[in-house]
């Protein structure tokens, strides 16, 4: 073969390789459009690694299990679903049964929810849906990303919980600058052995001083371990005597007790919590927990004569 040849092959070789290789490039999808009239169908589309949600009231149960940044116009875009939305359920642990119902579902892959509001308000009976005991805002079931500016409210029922996050593997989730309030049971609730939570910079605030459920505002449970710190969190007390509502409680986190910090809860402003923060092992666990510069307030406690009222 010539030398005019031999290029010539090289050039057909070189040309075939560059046009059979596909470059992908993240894609923005908005919502709504003609082509994504709900969030759900942006979701469904493999191509958007970015889905923009203009302001507006979405009726609509979200269900994301790919790496995707949800991104809204503040409390303008909100989600909120009325019953009949309300239609798939999730298990909440691995090879748990299906019997958490949120708003919001994440199941797989590193997902950022940026700056929505999740409403629950409309929903008031999920009967309908056999063996559910837990209404969550949004969930993190075995995945990784960021909550990042979100309102949450109106998670009245079945032990209400505005965020819930559980891995039994190695995945981290961090909830930043959230306002959660209007819940029946728990503000944010962080469980598994694998599950590495940041929880800074949010308001949560309670439902104060109530004999119907034993409230907290942070719950970090289940070997799950991390950082909690610059948040404030107010309004948490049980008329109940045999218990106490408290802002952060810790509960057989991440251990064993060999000097490694498995939950670091610091600069905290804890206003009007029958208990600011309840830190608490069984026998058979052991855990190191580190409670640094928080602030205690109790100023409406003091007036309502509440009992059992704890610092620590």
């Amino acid at each position: 073969m010539n030398r005019k040849g031999l290029f010539l092959v090289i050039l057909f070789l070189f040309v075939s390789l560059f046009f059979s290789v596909r470059v992908c490039f993240p894609v923005t999808c908005n919502v709504p459009t003609n082509n994504y009239p709900t969030i759900q169908s942006a979701i469904d589309d493999a191509n958007c690694s970015t889905i923009e949600v203009a302001a507006g009231v979405y009726n609509e149960q979200l269900s994301i299990n790919r790496a995707l940044t949800l991104e809204g116009s503040g409390r303008a875009t909100i989600i909120k679903p009325t019953s009949d939305k309300i239609t798939r359920k999730y298990a909440r642990e691995i090879s748990g049964p299906e019997n958490t119902v949120p708003i919001i579902a994440v199941t797989g892959g590193d997902v950022k929810i940026n700056n929505i509001k999740v409403d629950g308000s409309l929903i008031s009976d999920l009967s309908g849906l056999s063996g559910v005991d837990l209404f969550t805002g949004i969930l993190y079931a075995v995945a990784s990303g960021d909550i990042d500016s979100v309102i949450i409210e109106g998670i009245g029922i079945l032990s209400g919980t505005g965020i819930y996050l559980y891995s039994n593997e190695n995945y981290t989730v961090n909830v930043i600058g959230c306002k959660i309030s209007d819940f029946l049971s728990r503000g944010v609730s962080a469980n598994g052995n694998g599950l590495n939570v940041s929880i800074h910079n949010n308001t949560i605030i309670g439902r104060g001083y109530i004999d119907d459920n034993q409230q907290y505002g942070i719950e970090i449970t289940s070997k799950a371990k991390g950082d909690v710190y610059d948040n404030y969190i107010a309004n948490f007390s049980y008329a109940d005597t045999d218990g106490r509502a408290s802002c952060i409680f810790v509960y057989n986190a991440q251990g064993p007790q060999d000097g490694t910090i498995d939950v670091n809860i610091r600069h905290n402003i804890l206003k009007d919590c029958q208990a600011g923060i309840v830190a608490w092992a069984d026998n058979s666990n052991t855990y190191d927990i580190k409670i640094n510069q928080n602030v205690f307030k109790e100023n409406n406690l003091k007036t309502l004569k509440i009992p059992n009222v704890v610092g620590i």
